[in-house]
């Protein structure tokens, strides 16, 4: 009877204690990507497989609308060259051939703390819920190597999921009006002037990628002798980025740990930015050895709603600032 009694009490107090949270098992993998200014523009990790990879069309575009619902930034495609000027004149056949388009100040895309900032700007009031147009002119410009094109584009209005645009060459031989639909299975809808069409496949399903290396422009002067790309405007350049899709993914920043000790309890309990683009993130400038290293103690840590990712930068290498091979080692939590 002291038996049953105690086996009884056991069965009790065991059912007071809650069972240990269990360590997820970790998936760790190496992978190398390659991005450059002429090719490969971007490439897509889906960071839950080594298989999930996406490089960028390579066919060209030269403005991106943003997909998000409420949200409406245009941006330029700045590796191919394309920048732009606001003339603030809402009239559009009076900008013409005459325009001083080499006395003026061409701009390009940048970045802040919270990501990239669109160089066309607040083109309308977003207080409604179908934006009001500025309706206010701008010059377009980029080269395809050949060949040095101007354009005006005006923003006529936009519907709920639909930006309106008109665009066309200076001398008034073509202009186009256009609708362009909101998709939202992407982050941006991709537009070529010259052939005048929709580019698909630049980027995958909004849902099939949390990170993506690329370049981006910022000013020179906020990163003093790191090296950089030349563009139009002598106070941009090009750096080496990295972009997040922060509709579903956030990031921590990490140093005080090393790759192989972090874990999922570890990840879990820390706070994680919504950031979607940061630079220069993985290297450092030797100003006393002028050379690039590697910033070996950093760790990139991501959260995607209940999963978490590590990631570290094993190797980069580059012949020219073109062209670079980054090594990645990435593991589920």
């Amino acid at each position: 009877m002291k038996y049953l009694f105690f086996i009884s009490l056991i069965a009790l107090l065991s059912g007071c204690f809650q069972p240990d949270e269990i360590l997820p098992k970790v998936k760790d993998y190496t992978t190398e990507i390659t991005v450059s200014t002429k090719g490969k523009q971007a490439v897509y990790i889906d960071l839950s497989s080594a298989d999930k990879l996406t490089n960028s069309s390579e066919s060209p575009w030269h403005l991106k609308f943003q997909n998000t619902k409420g949200s409406w930034s245009i941006l330029l495609n700045t590796l191919l060259g394309v920048s732009v000027h606001n003339t603030k004149n809402t009239n559009y056949d009076a900008i013409d051939t005459a325009y001083p388009i080499h006395n003026i100040p061409w701009q390009l895309d940048g970045t802040s703390g919270t990501g990239t900032q669109s160089a066309i700007g607040v083109w309308g009031d977003f207080e409604f819920s179908n934006p009001k147009s500025y309706k206010n002119v701008y010059l377009l410009s980029w080269s395809d190597g050949t060949f040095l094109y101007y354009y005006k584009l005006q923003i006529l209005d936009a519907g709920t999921s639909t930006f309106h645009i008109r665009y066309g060459t200076l001398d008034g031989s073509f202009t186009k009006s256009q609708w362009i639909e909101k998709d939202p299975n992407f982050a941006y809808t991709y537009y070529s002037l010259l052939t005048q069409e929709i580019v698909n496949n630049v980027e995958p399903d909004h849902s099939d990628w949390n990170i993506c290396f690329t370049y981006l422009p910022d000013s020179i002067i906020h990163h003093g002798s790191y090296p950089f790309l030349p563009t139009i405007n002598k106070q941009v350049g090009l750096y080496q980025a990295l972009l997040i899709n922060d509709d579903f993914t956030e990031i921590h920043l990490d140093t005080s740990r090393t790759f192989s000790t972090i874990d999922y309890f570890y990840a879990k309990d820390l706070e994680y930015m919504d950031v979607d683009g940061l630079i220069n993130l993985f290297q450092s400038w030797e100003e006393n050895q002028q050379k690039l290293s590697l910033k070996e103690n950093l760790c990139l840590l991501v959260k995607e709603q209940n999963s978490y990712y590590a990631l570290k930068v094993e190797e980069i290498r580059t012949d020219n600032r073109t062209e670079v091979t980054i090594k990645l080692r990435i593991k589920q939590l």
